[in-house]
Protein backbone atom coordinates (compact mmCIF):
# COMPACT_ATOMS: atom_id res chain seq x y z
CA UNK A 1 0.00 0.00 0.00
CA UNK A 2 1.12 3.57 -0.95
CA UNK A 3 0.09 6.26 1.15
CA UNK A 4 0.04 9.60 -0.03
CA UNK A 5 0.91 12.63 2.11
CA UNK A 6 0.49 15.62 0.46
CA UNK A 7 0.27 18.34 2.47
CA UNK A 8 0.33 21.52 -0.11
CA UNK A 9 1.19 24.80 0.87
CA UNK A 10 0.06 28.69 0.10
CA UNK A 11 1.54 32.07 0.43
CA UNK A 12 -0.75 34.42 2.44
CA UNK A 13 -2.26 37.35 0.87
CA UNK A 14 -2.51 40.81 2.26
CA UNK A 15 -2.91 43.94 -0.21
CA UNK A 16 -4.64 47.32 -0.59
CA UNK A 17 -7.57 47.19 -2.54
CA UNK A 18 -5.53 49.46 -5.45
CA UNK A 19 -3.05 47.02 -6.00
CA UNK A 20 -3.02 45.01 -9.24
CA UNK A 21 -3.97 41.55 -9.72
CA UNK A 22 -1.96 39.03 -7.72
CA UNK A 23 -0.38 35.45 -8.73
CA UNK A 24 -1.22 33.49 -6.47
CA UNK A 25 1.71 30.76 -5.77
CA UNK A 26 1.46 27.26 -4.26
CA UNK A 27 3.32 24.03 -3.61
CA UNK A 28 3.24 21.43 -5.45
CA UNK A 29 2.86 22.83 -8.55
CA UNK A 30 -0.47 21.99 -10.40
CA UNK A 31 -3.07 22.39 -8.47
CA UNK A 32 -6.30 24.63 -8.51
CA UNK A 33 -6.96 27.95 -7.13
CA UNK A 34 -10.69 28.95 -5.80
CA UNK A 35 -12.01 31.49 -3.61
CA UNK A 36 -13.93 35.29 -4.12
CA UNK A 37 -11.45 37.02 -6.18
CA UNK A 38 -9.26 33.94 -7.74
CA UNK A 39 -9.59 33.89 -11.45
CA UNK A 40 -7.15 30.96 -12.71
CA UNK A 41 -4.22 31.32 -10.45
CA UNK A 42 -4.70 35.29 -9.88
CA UNK A 43 -6.08 36.97 -7.06
CA UNK A 44 -7.69 40.43 -8.08
CA UNK A 45 -8.49 42.80 -4.75
CA UNK A 46 -10.65 44.55 -6.71
CA UNK A 47 -13.09 41.92 -7.37
CA UNK A 48 -12.76 40.56 -3.80
CA UNK A 49 -13.43 43.73 -1.88
CA UNK A 50 -12.62 44.86 1.29
CA UNK A 51 -11.56 42.56 3.87
CA UNK A 52 -10.89 39.03 4.51
CA UNK A 53 -12.13 35.98 2.53
CA UNK A 54 -10.63 32.88 2.26
CA UNK A 55 -8.01 31.42 -0.73
CA UNK A 56 -8.52 27.68 -1.61
CA UNK A 57 -5.44 25.66 -3.33
CA UNK A 58 -6.71 22.07 -4.07
CA UNK A 59 -3.94 19.72 -5.69
CA UNK A 60 -4.92 16.01 -6.89
CA UNK A 61 -2.90 13.12 -7.04
CA UNK A 62 -3.66 9.34 -7.58
CA UNK A 63 -6.78 10.28 -6.90
CA UNK A 64 -6.52 11.56 -3.64
CA UNK A 65 -7.34 15.43 -2.81
CA UNK A 66 -5.24 17.70 -0.57
CA UNK A 67 -6.19 21.52 -0.22
CA UNK A 68 -4.47 24.24 1.63
CA UNK A 69 -6.46 27.16 2.84
CA UNK A 70 -5.29 30.60 3.59
CA UNK A 71 -7.10 33.71 4.75
CA UNK A 72 -6.76 36.89 1.83
CA UNK A 73 -6.86 40.06 3.59
CA UNK A 74 -7.60 43.21 1.25
CA UNK A 75 -7.20 46.39 2.62
CA UNK A 76 -9.01 49.97 2.62
CA UNK A 77 -6.68 52.85 0.91
CA UNK A 78 -5.54 54.89 3.92
CA UNK A 79 -6.86 58.14 4.49
CA UNK A 80 -4.32 61.05 5.27
CA UNK A 81 -5.44 64.04 7.57
CA UNK A 82 -4.23 67.41 7.17
CA UNK A 83 -1.30 67.95 9.91
CA UNK A 84 -2.42 70.84 12.47
CA UNK A 85 0.49 72.68 13.56
CA UNK A 86 0.38 75.13 16.60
Amino acid sequence: VFVLNIVPTIVPINVCIDAPCVTLSGTPPGGIWSGIGVSGNQFCPSTAGIGSTTVTYTYSLGGCTFTATTTSVVNPLPTISPIQHN
